[in-house]
């Protein structure tokens, strides 16, 4: 018999039996669409992305609010800033990988420590589409680093249209980091994100498991299958990783006493990194991260999660 995990109302009640997919980048292209009918001051910065069809939507029908800058990364968001100066509201379309090295030094001296409404998607290089990996954030723990940067990596296609929502609304500078390509809907659309806030998407008391982006799916999979072993797992999804949710992390804590972190990249980064230190004072508690070991083997399957989570459970 098939284990049904205590799910909220706001997930989607099918997305395990019968998932629907939809697309992280038409989402965010949409979004901007709407974000530019209603918000004459958003723009759109991109660096040669304006054959890609998401962000060709927003070019066709803006064309005058929209900016090509090629290959020229930095100098896109030195535009960008100085646009958010003049009280624009500017969304910078880069690849990934520039926001690490070298390109990330730079990007970081530009936007640390601005009071600016610069706000970065961050998108998947398509080699990583190639391989089948739908999020590769081994960049992660760079961009956690620039002080005062929101960063989300949203779980879905649903969230992913309220995060560019909130990132419109949000006073600072933010980065989003979509996957790219279709992934099952997790959150239905009675779901509501907010910047700095975990969501509890499903019930257990045997075991918190923390996920981010297209893990959170993959949380809810090995949850099912830990279910079918008589062991609930408490899925809570930390979108928001900085600035990160504190009190969801620690409470969630609490009431399992054994937690884990599910993330695709590297195991010495990123949330890992930040819940750990966070409970650092509960030496008690187990805490266990699933990741990658090795920057060349990224990319992780529920029975990973699951095989995690029997490691944190021994040491409870």
């Amino acid at each position: 018999m098939t284990y049904h995990v205590p799910m909220h109302d706001w997930v989607y009640p099918r997305c395990l039996k019968n998932p629907v997919f939809r697309d992280f980048q038409e989402a965010c292209g949409n979004e901007l669409v709407r974000l530019g009918e209603k918000d004459p001051q958003v723009v759109v910065l991109g660096v040669g992305v304006a054959s890609e069809a998401w962000t060709a939507m927003f070019a066709e029908k803006y064309p005058e609010r929209f900016f090509n800058f090629d290959s020229a990364e930095v100098t896109m968001l030195g535009a960008a800033v100085g646009l958010a100066a003049a009280g624009k509201i500017p969304f910078a379309i880069i690849n990934r990988d520039c926001v690490t090295d070298p390109y990330g030094i730079q990007i970081r001296q530009a936007l640390a420590g601005i009071d600016g409404n610069v706000k970065i998607i961050a998108t998947p290089a398509r080699a990583d589409a190639d391989e089948n990996l739908p999020a590769r954030n081994e960049n992660l723990s760079f961009v956690r680093n620039i002080p005062g940067i929101a960063m989300i990596v949203p779980a879905d296609a649903v969230e992913t249209t309220q995060v560019v929502e909130a990132a419109h609304r949000y006073r600072g500078p933010v980065c989003i980091l979509p996957a790219q390509g279709p992934f099952p809907v997790v959150f239905s659309n009675g779901y509501r994100f907010q910047i700095g806030k975990g969501t509890v998407i499903a019930e257990g008391n045997d075991l918190a498991i923390f996920a981010v982006g297209t893990m959170v799916y993959l949380a809810l999979k090995a949850a099912q299958i830990l279910g079918e072993k008589g062991i609930t797992a408490r899925v809570v999804n930390l979108s928001t990783v900085i600035p990160v949710d504190e009190e969801a992390i620690i409470d969630s804590m609490k009431k399992t006493g054994a937690v884990l972190t599910v993330e695709d990249q590297l195991e010495v980064e990123g949330v890992g990194a930040a819940v750990r230190k966070l409970l650092s004072g509960f030496s008690s508690v187990p805490v266990e991260v699933a990741g990658a070991d090795n920057p060349s083997h990224l990319g992780i399957s529920p029975e990973d999660i699951v095989e995690a989570a029997r490691r944190s459970l021994k040491r409870k």
